[in-house]
């Protein structure tokens, strides 16, 4: 007899709810030979929600993420652990967008867009002014394009905007984000219009399909779906049609598939197509198209490349296929309205009416999708930087790098930086780090030791607008500011600027917060202050300190004889470090 026999259905919204693990059945359709996956053993866990799930599951980089109709978010690790819960009272989320870096980005009631820690703490909130109906995407180092009617945004992983593009027809499909051999990272949207936009992350315009010079684009619809391939991408449309795209736009081969393209993947030299009715068709980049492959799932809705195998989802099933397109294994789901979610370990979750959230072992251990990683600043090419600046502008001291640095906090404060962004990250980290020319004293000799700018508020203000500017890539340069700066007030505006990035995703600016704080007469009462403050938003950013250094240094600073305000800033920083996700 089943352990939930006599239970009293709940009822909810005028509905009735039986909470019997009948209404999510699974079961293995195919198995290989070799392979060792007993029907009975596939469940791997269960957790039991407060209501039907109204958003989700989605799994990425480690964590599971979904949002009960009683309006409660969870975050799960892949072994069924709740590491979060909170009360969500921004309404039924459309979607649920994971970043790079174990946070999510959802869709608030009142248009805003919301980003959650790993423990579900709300990091910052943004408003774009017009619904943002489709999740964003994410590049490597967390921030996220989004579309909302006809505009492109891009936001810092601080939720700063970067830059915004206007088109001339609303965005019909995309932002899809992809990252090419070479390196780069691609941005593409396809407008109503039928035409396809591609930018650098910087906003940088890097191709228009159509352009004039390839009448073969059908240019009356937006095309079903678009992934990347090599260099390129992929598009296909829903009268079978599927275009390939070199780099700069050009299409390099056409064919036409038996069926429309609903979804599809791109893994390097190759594409995968899912076509409606569950089939599967693979496109290479240099030209070869496999043979149709049939999955069984009649209604397939997503395909997700990983690096040893290819996964096909909807509703009522998944299956996984091998790189040679054959099939390896399916799994039938029943009573199950909403779309399955698959972790990096292989488990498919899969949301019951029940309101119990099921994890089957489908899989081994697939991998995360490639993402680079971030890329932090190259302290070498921060120097080049500050030599070419100088061999321009022989005279670029203190004033001429506080004209520019004011000229390009106009830029993010008015959110234009586009195209700019990149140079900005380096003459700032150049100046941040007193990368400047060094001229013979006046008396004669030698160049005076010490940074250059000589003058502290230049590389403070340095510091300041690398932190507007959000990026995980410019906290090496902040931390060695931080340890390195002759100047308390250069280091008090790195440290400021680390807390307002928050992403310390190596815990090298914990550790050197932690040095500071044992070194006496290093930090005067605003550097501790400023580190304090730095501490807390590295846990506000990521919800955990992976590294106890933190904490250490807090408490380091509490017990020195500042004034008042630093141990009660400590103190309130320790209680709120301490505190649960509400």
């Amino acid at each position: 007899m089943s352990a939930f026999a006599g239970t009293e259905p709940r009822r909810v919204r005028g509905r009735t709810r039986y909470p019997i693990a009948l209404f999510a059945a699974a079961a293995i359709l195919a198995v290989p030979s070799n392979a060792q996956s007993p029907v009975q053993d596939i469940l791997a866990f269960r957790f039991t929600l407060a209501g039907a799930a109204a958003a989700g599951p989605v799994a990425e980089a480690g964590r599971v993420w979904i949002v009960s109709e009683d309006r409660t978010l969870y975050i799960l690790d892949d072994s069924g652990r709740a590491v979060g819960r909170r009360a969500w009272r921004d309404g039924s989320p459309a979607w649920i967008a994971p970043d790079p870096f174990g946070r999510a980005l959802l869709p608030a009631a009142d248009g805003s867009l919301v980003m959650v820690n790993r423990a579900g703490l709300e990091v910052w909130r943004v408003r774009p002014g017009v619904p943002v109906v489709r999740a964003p995407a994410f590049g490597a180092d967390g921030r996220f394009f989004a579309a909302a009617a006809s505009r492109l945004l891009a936001w810092s992983a601080s939720g700063r905007l970067l830059w915004s593009v206007e088109h001339a027809a609303p965005i019909a499909a995309g932002p899809s984000v992809r990252f090419t051999p070479s390196g780069k990272t691609r941005v593409t949207l396809a407008l109503a219009d039928g035409s396809i936009r591609e930018y650098a992350e910087d906003g940088t315009l890097l191709s228009s399909v159509p352009d004039g010079t390839s009448s073969s684009v059908p240019v009356s619809e937006p095309p079903s779906a678009l992934c990347g391939i090599g260099e390129g991408f992929v598009l296909a449309y829903r009268n079978g049609a599927v275009s390939v795209r070199d780099g700069a736009g050009q299409e390099t081969y056409r064919v036409r598939l038996a069926a429309p393209v609903v979804a599809a993947a791109g893994d390097r030299a190759e594409a995968w197509l899912l076509l409606a009715g569950g089939s599967v068709v693979r496109v290479r980049e240099g030209g070869t198209v496999s043979d149709t492959t049939s999955t069984g799932i009649l209604d397939a809705q997503d395909i997700r490349v990983f690096p040893e195998r290819v996964l096909v989802l909807g509703p009522r099933g998944a299956a996984s296929l091998a790189k040679d397109g054959q099939v390896y294994r399916a799994l039938s789901l029943r009573h199950a309205p909403r779309m399955p979610a698959v972790t990096s370990s292989g488990i498919v979750l899969s949301a019951g009416e029940d309101w119990i959230l099921y994890a089957y072992r489908f899989e081994g251990p697939l991998g995360e999708p490639a993402r680079p990683a971030p890329g932090y600043v190259d302290f070498a090419a921060a120097r080049a930087r500050a030599n070419e600046e100088i061999f321009w502008n022989p005279g670029f001291g203190d004033d001429a790098a506080l004209r520019e640095l004011r000229r390009i906090e106009k830029s993010l404060g008015s959110a234009s930086i586009g195209a700019e962004e990149g140079d900005a990250l380096l003459l700032c980290s150049a100046i941040a780090l007193g990368y400047g020319a060094r001229e013979a004293s006046v008396y004669g000799g030698a160049a005076p030791r010490g940074p250059r700018p000589s003058g502290a508020l230049p590389r403070a203000l340095a510091c300041d607008i690398l932190g507007m500017l959000g990026s995980p890539r410019a906290v090496p340069v902040l931390t060695e500011a931080y340890l390195r700066d002759p100047e308390p007030a250069v280091r008090a505006s790195a440290a400021r600027a680390i807390g307002i990035i928050g992403l310390d995703l190596t815990g090298e600016a914990l550790r050197a917060f932690q040095g500071a704080a044992d070194r006496e007469f290093f930090l005067d009462e605003p550097g501790a202050l400023a580190t304090i403050d730095a501490v807390e938003g590295i846990y506000r950013a990521l919800g955990e300190l992976s590294d106890p250094g933190g904490v250490r240094a807090v408490l380091r600073l509490a017990d020195k004889p500042y004034g008042s305000a630093v141990r009660s800033r400590a103190l309130a920083a320790l209680r709120r470090l301490s505190e649960p996700a509400r």
